[in-house]
């Protein structure tokens, strides 16, 4: 629960009402609501210049927020109230200059919100979901899945009866983003350089999810994010979506979190939150996974319903595949033989542990005349771990997805 410093009861002044009037009829039933209905319901903010009582606008958002405001980094989009110090005396900026000329948007002074909302103590201010700075890596760290063991298939797996209850969705093939509330960042915690008309209707909150044109696209998922100069009618043309899987910041627990996600991203652009399924039983988990592998996807991830979020790899989060995956760092090249004659024939790699294996399985032409560079990290297939500890039939798959960008 939030602990309210203050409270103010006085209505938002008329420059910053609501336009639609309320029945006599409709006021009488929200009094008798238990559930109030919040100060700023259904009002999207925009924020210019220098606050006034805010030092820090990313709390001002995050107090927008609290009191059921949405909250845009930019004017592009349905903004109903641009906030300034001063609405007759605003400057002539972008964003003042584009409410100004929308019918749908009204100039508000930054007091006149803070007459009407209601402020809450820092240290509840997590459950909002906002990071306290977007212009960071907003988490301490990606939550990673554990393998759900399928050795001996999926019905006969020691984890069948734990799953029972929990959520499925279809694993991407996709890059692993997080979005801080202005920006996109690669699991490695680099910079995603997107076009802001593609993000411009997304909230303020920090997201975890994948990028992806769609199945069997990854090379180009990631041609089109790692270029910094493409446009965002390129974006359109790709079909890129960020598809949703959690809210680390928000409050409530996983499946919570995601029916809040919902309601907050239903009908914005190029953002979706990716379905989640009840899982009845295991034999439920089996059809799954092989509707999946026919349309020549990637697998299914299985989610602990009552969870939170874990800043780390858990055994709340498991990953359903055919064959595992790992990653490597190059050490080497072997020549290529027969057709692959003067191409790489093989990378030579070196696990974790300090084994080494020779990967050749899995490149193509162009991946043979350009290897990865001697030092990359390279995330390959394999079937599974013979005695001696190296990857039976490992299969290159790509340099992985979060270096260079």
């Amino acid at each position: 629960m939030y602990h309210i410093i203050t409270s103010k009861t006085t209505k938002m002044s008329t420059s910053i009402s609501m336009s639609k009037k309320r029945t006599a009829e409709t006021q009488q039933s929200q009094q008798q609501s238990k559930k109030p209905k919040l100060p700023f319901s259904g009002m999207v903010f925009c924020v210019t210049g220098t606050m006034a009582n805010f030092t820090n606008k990313r709390l001002f958002a995050k107090q927008l927020i609290l009191n059921g405001g949405q909250v845009k980094t930019s004017m592009i989009g349905a903004v109903t109230h641009l906030i300034c110090v001063d609405p007759a005396n605003p400057g002539t900026g972008s964003k003042v200059q584009k409410a100004n000329a929308s019918d749908n948007c009204t100039l508000v002074s930054e007091q006149s919100v803070c007459d009407q909302m209601n402020f809450y103590e820092n240290e509840v201010l997590d459950g909002s979901g906002v990071a306290s700075d977007s212009s960071i890596f907003p988490i301490d760290d990606c939550m990673l899945a554990k393998s759900f063991d399928n050795s001996n298939g999926i019905e006969n797996s020691k984890q069948k009866d734990k799953v029972i209850g929990w959520l499925m969705s279809e694993k991407l093939d996709g890059l692993r983003a997080i979005y801080s509330g202005s920006d996109l960042y690669s699991r490695g915690k680099n910079k995603f350089h997107v076009p802001e008309e593609f993000m411009a209707e997304w909230p303020d909150l920090v997201l975890d999810g994948e990028l992806c044109c769609g199945r069997g696209k990854f090379k180009e998922s990631i041609s089109l994010v790692k270029n910094h100069n493409a446009t965002y009618e390129r974006y359109l043309a790709e079909n890129l979506v960020y598809s949703v899987f959690d809210a680390p910041l928000l409050a409530g627990n996983f499946s919570e979190r995601i029916e809040k996600l919902k309601v907050i991203l239903a009908g914005k652009k190029h953002i979706v939150v990716l379905e989640q399924t009840k899982i009845e039983s295991i034999e439920q988990v089996k059809e799954a996974f092989d509707s999946v592998l026919e349309l020549n996807g990637e697998g299914l991830m299985l989610r602990k319903v009552d969870d939170k979020y874990h800043y780390k790899r858990t055994a709340s989060l498991l990953k359903v595949k055919q064959f595992h995956d790992a990653e490597a760092i190059v050490i080497g090249y072997n020549a290529g033989k027969g057709k692959n004659e003067g191409l790489c024939g093989a990378l030579l790699c070196q696990m974790p542990s300090g084994q080494t294996f020779k990967c050749g399985s899995g490149m193509n032409t162009e991946d043979r005349k350009n290897p990865p560079a001697i030092g990359a990290t390279i995330t390959y297939r394999y079937f599974e771990v013979t005695g001696s500890g190296k990857p039976r039939f490992p299969t290159f798959v790509r340099i992985r997805a979060d270096v260079d960008m």
